[in-house]
């Protein structure tokens, strides 16, 4: 896996909405500097807004703007897997909500990719501020893919979390995303100290998702 095909930003209601829609055309990440089994976990303070997330030693940084130009943060995993950031400044007025917010994101990706199915949405909570997440599938160049994402309103930024893989890796995204997400926290700990000196929960957020079904086709 070495290319990707990413989505043009969009103005809606003076607000960017931004989601990946990958083009898989290699099994694999060439090229990732694998880490061993023993490594910690790294974890990334966010500049652009006030968040960090910690990322397990099988993730690894990639250059942001070779997936996305607005993601501040882009991890790839040795099993094809790929995870990003996307914070933005939203207006006061008028007010977006979470769920304006995931409805323009997931039209932006409607928009973009074929057949897209929404497999699943609900309710999520991050850090303690409630959110919304969405599984859903789509085919992209005839791949197809399989996406997590999170959306989450905090102090006037919006904040899209993308987790994608090529469908067979579903059930590995699954759970690397919900580990990620149980590492979320607004505010960042002071950065001389140690990743795994903050406690992180055993288990991640993913299973507030209700079981809503939705197809959404393009018109």
């Amino acid at each position: 896996m070495d290319r990707f095909s990413l989505l043009r930003p969009i103005l809606t209601f003076q607000v960017i909405f931004l989601l990946a829609a990958a083009t898989i055309v290699l099994p694999g990440c060439d090229g990732c500097d694998l880490a061993s089994d023993d490594s910690p976990p790294w974890r990334f303070a966010g500049e652009q807004a006030d968040y960090e997330v910690i990322f397990p030693s099988n993730w690894h940084a990639e250059p942001p703007e070779s997936i996305n130009e607005n993601a501040e943060v882009v991890a790839s995993h040795e099993e094809g897997l790929f995870f990003m950031v996307i914070p933005q400044p939203l207006p006061s007025f008028p007010e977006v909500d979470v769920l304006q917010f995931q409805q323009e994101a997931l039209q932006t990706l409607d928009n973009s990719v074929d057949d897209l199915v929404i497999e699943r949405q609900g309710p999520v909570q991050l850090d303690g501020v409630s959110g919304m997440s969405t599984f859903a599938t789509a085919t992209v160049d005839g791949e197809s893919i399989r996406y997590i994402t999170c959306y989450v309103i905090n102090d006037d930024t919006g904040y899209q979390l993308v987790g994608f893989a090529p469908k067979p890796s579903a059930s590995k995204l699954y759970e690397e995303v919900d580990t990620i997400l149980a590492g979320w926290q607004f505010g960042s700990d002071d950065p001389e100290d140690e990743p795994e000196q903050r406690d992180v929960p055993a288990t991640g957020p993913l299973e507030g998702a209700s079981d809503e079904t939705e197809t959404v086709t393009d018109d």
